[in-house]
């Protein structure tokens, strides 16, 4: 009876090793499985803005006003760690500041100035260096901005060495 035992356990096995075979071709035969693709939007370029006045003093309103104060006198509600205000941007054709000279204290900073290279564009850049020459001259009229009641505060600054 051994044989006929063996002869079975053979068969199986052969039968086993069939159908496994067939399972790896069924299986390379079948596509891989869908994958979603995703095909990302074009981001529309947007319009370069043309430098204004107008353009800047909102620029002004939003990220300088509440240092250099709402004209650029220097009277804004943040005080320095130093102690002492920002600067004046009313004075800067007394002190000879050319637009470039402006522009470039903008996008680079300076001292306690951040930089606004990275956040805003040339073009808004340029606007906001036009209002802040238009601090300068009378003839050129300067847009009202709307400043916020707030009082004086101290700005602390940690500095690790």
């Amino acid at each position: 009876m051994a044989p006929y035992w063996a002869k079975v356990c053979l068969l199986i096995m052969c039968f086993g090793l069939t159908l496994s075979s067939y399972a790896g071709v069924a299986n390379a035969a079948l596509p891989p499985p869908f994958r979603h693709r995703i095909v990302p939007k074009p981001i529309p370029r947007q319009k370069p803005s043309v430098p204004s006045i107008a353009e800047g003093a909102a620029l002004f309103a939003e990220s300088c006003l509440s240092c250099h104060g709402p004209r650029g006198n220097g009277e804004g509600f943040w005080i320095l760690p130093t102690g002492t205000s920002a600067p004046r941007l009313d004075n800067l054709a007394t002190e000879d500041w050319p637009a470039q000279k402006i522009a470039q204290v903008i996008a680079k900073g300076d001292g306690m100035m951040p930089a606004w290279g990275e956040t805003m564009t040339p073009g808004q850049i340029q606007s906001l260096t036009l209002y802040v020459e238009s601090l300068n001259q009378r003839t050129v009229p300067v847009p009202k901005t709307e400043t916020p009641k707030l009082k004086p505060q101290t700005v602390l600054v940690r500095m690790s060495h």
